[in-house]
């Protein structure tokens, strides 16, 4: 008895056809039942992973000094980075390539900006640092508007290590170095409670 062994019966054949489906094709027939045990396999997992997350690594920019921060509007067009060099930078990320098109010199920075996050509606942004107060500041427009939100908390020492907007974009939540979480009101002007 002869066994012969060819690319079709060892299932090759069909792992290369899924490698040049499309998404939406390996996305449609896992829909349609078409897959053992009605969900991706390892391979699928990785083919498709290999086409949108980032597999390769290579420079980008070169700063004069440690890089605390680095985030991406939620439609993911702008990137914005945060040196100890006080510099707060944005990038314009929409053609495959990254365009310096603003950078801000940040206000009261004691060692570094320690957070940064987009407003919702991508129009704003806000950082902290070691300093009393949070930095609201406008991405678009020809006047630069940079406000700084004080929080009055009671110790001198004081940070915000992390904040974020609200969804509605009306407030913004900041946890500090004394333990307390921060809500600032941006209508208001003012801290609004600390928890």
């Amino acid at each position: 008895m002869e066994l012969r062994l060819t690319s079709a019966s060892i299932g090759l054949a069909e792992e290369r056809c899924r490698r040049l489906a499309s998404l939406t094709t390996l996305l449609s027939k896992r829909e349609m039942g078409l897959f053992r045990f009605d969900r991706f396999s390892q391979s699928d997992k990785c083919i498709i992973s290999s086409r949108f997350i980032p597999n390769t690594k290579r420079v980008l920019f070169r700063y004069p000094n440690k890089v605390f921060c680095g985030t991406h509007s939620q439609d993911g067009h702008l990137l914005l980075t945060a040196c100890q060099d006080c510099k707060i930078r944005l990038y314009d990320t929409t053609r495959d390539h990254y365009r310096l098109f603003k950078t801000i010199m940040a206000r009261d920075v004691g060692w570094s900006i320690l957070d940064t996050a987009f407003s919702p509606d991508g129009n704003h942004f806000v950082y902290s640092s070691w300093s009393e107060c949070f930095h609201l500041c406008n991405i678009y427009g020809d006047d630069e508007k940079h406000e700084a939100l004080p929080l009055c908390p009671d110790n001198r020492r004081f940070c915000i290590f992390s904040l974020v907007f609200s969804q509605d974009g009306r407030e913004i939540l900041g946890g500090a170095n004394d333990g307390y979480l921060y809500v600032y009101e941006i209508g208001r002007a003012s801290c609004r409670e600390r928890v």
